[in-house]
């Protein structure tokens, strides 16, 4: 089948429903306290003082947890069964609502959050300007007036260099294979795709189960993104960069640089 004919959201629950239950490793060495404390601090001097948040594409919670910590009060969403379930279950996560849910179709009119978080490239998975545009108006109708939605999205860079190489990590029983398959001058707006496989050992036997989690995302030009927004309602109040390997983030989006682009924009207060 093709994209238009499943959507993104087949493609994203081909990919976490497997990989649900290894998630927490494969992403062990990512230090979601300090990227949550910076993103944080961007919220702060965009003028945030409310602490209500929804962290949409929760995942298993970790960031949803970091924010807790800051002193937000919390919840997650989730497409993923299996991630909302390994949230759920995870002691860290204690005293935080969870829900399964598609981002293309969040809640309606009367939400009041103060902020909208979708981090580690959700966002790259709604695969068409109307999947993007579903999902940006869903998270309008989410925020408060003078509310603030933060995300993140994949640049060219991450596509032309992760997404084209192959790499392989062992684990204490787990091994990841990573297959990218995009080209090195992968085209903006592109559709790129990297197939993750895990191989995992069952108890302490000598059996190992095969797992398949295919990563199928979209580029989304900074263009694009804005016309979004605007279409949605939304002020775009800066599109920045975040250079790889580095908690610091640039005012300006440069593509070939950044491996990531953080996008901050506001409901407005009438309208």
């Amino acid at each position: 089948m093709t994209v238009a004919e499943t959507g993104g959201a087949a493609y994203a629950l081909a990919t976490y429903e497997p990989l649900a239950r290894f998630y927490d490793l494969f992403t062990r060495h990512d230090d979601y306290p300090r990227w949550c404390a910076l993103l944080d601090d961007l919220l702060r001097r965009h003028g945030v003082t409310g602490r209500r948040l929804l962290d949409v594409a929760c995942g298993t919670g970790k960031s949803t947890a970091a924010f807790r910590d800051l002193g937000y009060q919390v919840s997650g969403i989730d497409l993923s069964a299996a991630m909302i379930a390994k949230a759920r279950a995870k002691e860290a996560n204690r005293g935080i609502a969870f829900q399964q849910g598609d981002m293309r179709s969040l809640p309606g009119p009367g939400s009041d959050h103060d902020v909208v978080l979708c981090m580690d490239d959700a966002v790259n998975n709604l695969l068409d300007e109307t999947e993007l545009g579903s999902a940006l108006e869903g998270t309008a109708r989410a925020l408060r007036p003078g509310g603030i939605l933060l995300f993140d999205v994949n640049t060219l860079y991450t596509y032309r260099s992760w997404y084209a190489s192959d790499e392989v990590t062992q684990e204490p029983d787990a091994v990841f294979v990573w297959q990218g398959h995009c080209p090195p001058d992968h085209p903006a707006g592109g559709l790129a795709r990297a197939d993750l496989t895990v191989f995992a050992r069952e108890g302490a036997g000598p059996l190992w189960q095969r797992f398949d989690a295919p990563h199928v995302q979209r580029h989304h030009p900074e263009t694009v993104l804005r016309r979004a927004l605007r279409s949605a309602g939304l002020d775009a109040l800066g599109v920045l960069g975040m250079r790889p390997g580095t908690a610091t983030v640039d005012e300006t989006l440069d593509e070939e640089r950044h491996h990531k682009a953080i996008v901050i924009a506001r409901r407005p207060l009438t309208g």
